[in-house]
């Protein structure tokens, strides 16, 4: 058998003006609640100090100072516009099956935005059918779900067989545009349904 997994993953460290470094921040700042944080999970603070341009960082485990790596990121600024399209991709694969899922939210220059979500799988399997030939059963299904409401469908085949379904749905749409607004390290997301997510 076969398989391909690969994972990136983003460390977002954040430096206190007061020497204080955090190594696992996933909020925004202005929604950290620092008190509680050193509390509950100690082990994730220590000291950050400067070292020519670049910054050192006090490893609790090894009880050294060690180079931190990194780039420094740039707050935006209260009320900024974006006009850009992003997409995150997501794909599984196993053998002789696999799955995809994909995010896509584009920013408008009027402060708009919407949203999109699309996923999709497959799979083989091989096996032997009571006469003894080799048969090869496969099925998938594909989904959308963005300002237009959902739809999903699904397949699955076999020698001498074939099963198809599929819905759709208009409801949703307002959870995937509305507006956003972007201060600090902060962008807020207000949805046309009435929710609202705040992002780091």
């Amino acid at each position: 058998y076969w398989g391909m997994s690969q994972q990136i993953e983003n460390h977002v460290y954040l430096l206190l003006k007061n020497g204080q470094f955090y190594n696992n921040l996933r909020v925004s700042p202005s929604d950290l609640d620092i008190a509680a944080s050193q509390q509950y999970e100690p082990e994730t603070w220590s000291q950050w100090q400067r070292e020519g341009d670049g910054f050192l960082f006090y490893n609790n485990e090894t009880l050294s100072w060690e180079a931190l790596e990194g780039e420094v990121t740039i707050p935006g600024q209260a009320g900024e516009r974006l006009d850009e399209k992003l997409e995150n991709l997501e794909a599984y694969s196993l053998g002789f099956s696999g799955s995809f899922f994909t995010d896509i939210v584009t920013f408008f220059p009027d402060g708009r935005f919407e949203k999109a979500e699309y996923g999709s799988s497959y799979s083989s399997v091989t096996g032997i059918d009571p006469g003894g030939d080799l048969a090869v059963t496969t099925t998938s299904s594909a989904s959308v779900q963005d300002k237009e409401g959902s739809s999903s469908s699904a397949g699955s085949s076999a020698p001498g067989i074939g099963i198809a379904t599929s819905s759709e749905s208009s409801e949703g749409g307002e959870d995937f545009l509305g507006t956003y607004s972007i201060d600090g390290y902060t962008l807020e997301f207000r949805y046309n349904s009435g929710r609202v997510e705040r992002l780091l």
